[in-house]
């Protein structure tokens, strides 16, 4: 039956409800260890996250109960269905319907589906959509409750008892009256300097049940009965005198999608059509298509403009180092925006990043490496060199986070080991210059989001307005937890990052042996069971197509976007000034110091050092005893 779902078509038993919501609340037991039993259950005496963590079992071993599937044929037999259309002069049709539906056992569904279909063929074979209007819903002459679906055929209306915890969720056994009402518009055309009336023969149905069904219609005077379409249209009609008619369709009659009936009328009978509803008609009919087709384009011009982002990465926007935007690069950054050159960029950006905060004045440094060590300085001595960048107000977050790994390593006569403080803070430094990198990276990240966003917003529109709302939702969920499993695989250690203590991996544990399978093949049985009609496939098949389309475009390398873009190739530039490849700023001892932690982070400082050493010996420079230095780097010329 169209429109219905995994919760709905199943049975809802309120004495289990009330099992499941004892088990939810069994918490309350805790009161029972102040009882004046002398041996209290093991249960009792559990911690209340245990109690709770078993509870939660216990529920989940009634959802089986709980979400018992139903045999509609079994509960219910609809006996007979009558129909009355009353179509105005503006082209528009009043419907009411009412079905004998019997409720053959005491415990059923509580309520019954009426599809109502919308979309029909014309004579030329061309599919359009008819306007709906929903009215009321009623069972013995009452207003009942009722809940709305859409479909690819139409709407499907649930009526019958709210499934809540005061009311009853059953039909009552014998004969039930159900009855709907609602509107029908876009009955009428123009065809050849006349007014065609196209009425549908059999309206609506309940789960698809052949019962014995009368539908009489009333239209207005004048017309004309085509006798074309009474050829195999899988029914009976009789003309009731003037401007009535009578359709029946025998029980046990397996067409029901049967041909309209109809009328002729002089042009003007009806209400002519507006300049909007041509194009408000046409979306309608063809609403599937224009939105898999506004999604493939949109998915379509978000891979094409990435491949001519990442297209235009490849070249260098720079012709000349920046230097203004040269003081906004720290040495972590350089590193891992060069990190394809380099063999290891977190430890060169590391001790880029040392000789940076020895520069500062935060330190003393004997050498740049692994085997090198630091030692504190005194408050009052941290001068600091002319050639630091960084304000303390405004450090990166990979200097801070250098220094905290040098400042709380343990003494050893009074000096720090680099390589001991890289091993420790890699994990800490890799995020906080990924955290920079980010920062930078900001413009161009919205536009990725509302691509994604949007796509995923067409996707769920076409699967709502075409009943495969749940589908499409289950599917989701079902691939999203094999893709968790798949990464789980080539990443174990991070399933129990979350766990802080021994509790805490249980659950975890509970979480990805138990509750994740159980999701996905209850999930993957809700799939199997109710599978998309063959009306719905074409629907489903534009959701696969554009979910196809989200992957390719978020399995493309992100391009380097804004100022990002800029640093990567002014660090590109810097490297070959260092290397001696390019000319740039005259040799000095501040511009060493200055460009001495990027040579380090970059992996040129040999080259570096090596100028700075000839241009010494050329100027005449004897030594080279900076104040952050525990020993020179270079010797004396």
């Amino acid at each position: 039956m169209a429109g219905s779902t995994l919760l709905s078509s199943c049975n809802g038993r309120e004495d289990i409800v009330s099992s499941a919501v004892i088990l939810l609340s069994i918490d309350s037991v805790s009161s029972l260890k102040h009882a004046p039993f002398p041996d209290p259950s093991s249960f009792v005496t559990l911690p209340g996250k245990w109690r709770r963590l078993l509870s939660w079992f216990a529920l989940l071993a009634f959802l089986p109960l709980l979400t018992a599937c139903n045999d509609f044929d079994e509960e219910f037999s609809v006996r007979s269905a009558e129909s009355t259309v009353t179509v105005s002069r503006d082209g528009f049709a009043r419907v009411s319907e009412t079905f004998l539906v019997r409720a053959l056992v005491p415990l059923n569904y509580g309520g019954v589906y009426v599809d109502i279909p919308q979309r029909f063929l014309d004579a030329q074979g061309s599919s359009h959509w008819r306007d709906f209007v929903f009215l009321a819903a009623r069972r013995e002459g009452r207003d009942e409750h009722y809940s709305i679906e859409n479909g690819v055929r139409g709407r499907s209306i649930y009526i019958g008892e709210r499934h809540c915890k005061h009311c009853s969720p059953d039909l009552p056994v014998g004969m039930n009256e159900i009855g709907i009402e609602y509107r029908l518009g876009r009955l009428v055309r123009e065809e050849a300097g006349r007014q065609i009336l196209a009425l549908p023969a059999y309206l609506g149905s309940i789960h698809d049940l052949r019962a014995e069904k009368k539908v009489k219609l009333t239209v207005p005077a004048g017309g004309k009965l085509r006798s074309s379409a009474s050829a195999e249209r899988g029914y009976k009609i009789e003309s009731g005198g003037g401007n009535e008619f009578l359709v029946s369709f025998d029980a046990g009659d397996a067409d029901r999608v049967s041909p309209d009936i109809e009328i002729e009328y002089p042009l003007g009978t009806f209400r002519t059509a507006s300049d909007l509803d041509p194009i408000r008609w046409w979306l309608s009919d063809y609403s599937n298509a224009v939105l898999a087709a506004l999604g493939s384009m949109i998915a379509a011009s978000f891979i094409w403009l990435r491949l001519k982002q990442l297209k235009r990465n490849e070249a260098s926007n720079l012709a000349s180092i920046d230097h203004e935007l040269l003081q906004r690069t720290s040495p972590a950054l350089a590193a891992y925006l060069f990190r394809k050159g380099l063999a290891d960029w977190r430890a060169t950006g590391f001790f880029g990043s040392i000789c940076r905060l020895a520069i500062m004045g935060e330190f003393r440094l004997s050498s740049a490496e692994a085997s090198g060590e630091v030692e504190r300085r005194n408050v009052n001595d941290r001068v600091g060199g002319l050639s630091s960048p960084f304000s303390r107000e405004a450090w990166p977050p990979s200097l801070r986070v250098a220094r905290g790994q040098l400042t709380w390593l343990p003494l050893s006569d009074a000096r720090l080991n680099i390589g001991e403080a890289l091993k420790r803070g890699k994990a800490e430094y890799s995020k906080a210059v990924l955290r920079e990198f980010a920062e930078f990276q900001k413009q161009g990240k919205a536009g990725g989001s509302a691509f994604f966003i949007t796509l995923l917003f067409i996707c769920a529109l076409i699967a709502y307005l075409a009943g495969l709302f749940y589908f499409v939702g289950a599917m989701f969920v079902v691939a999203a937890i094999a893709m968790m499993y798949i990464q789980l695989a080539r990443h174990p250690e991070r399933a129990g990052r979350s766990a802080t203590d021994e509790q805490g991996a249980l659950k975890v544990a509970i979480l990805y042996l138990i509750g994740l399978p159980a999701a996905f093949f209850s999930l993957l049985a809700y799939i199997v069971r109710h599978p998309p009609y063959p009306e719905q496939m074409s629907a489903a098949i534009a959701i696969g197509f554009l979910i196809v389309l989200l992957v390719i475009a978020l399995a493309l390398p992100k391009p380097l976007t804004g100022q990002i873009r800029d640093m990567r190739d002014n660090v590109f530039l810097l490297r070959r000034y260092l290397l001696g490849e390019i000319s740039g700023p005259a040799m000095s001892v501040e511009t060493y110091e200055r460009y001495l932690p990027l040579a380090i982070a970059l992996d040129a400082e040999a080259a570096w050092t090596g100028a700075f050493d000839r241009w010494r010996a050329d100027a005449g420079l004897a030594s080279y005893k900076p104040d952050w230095l525990i020993k020179p780097i270079a010797r004396e010329a």
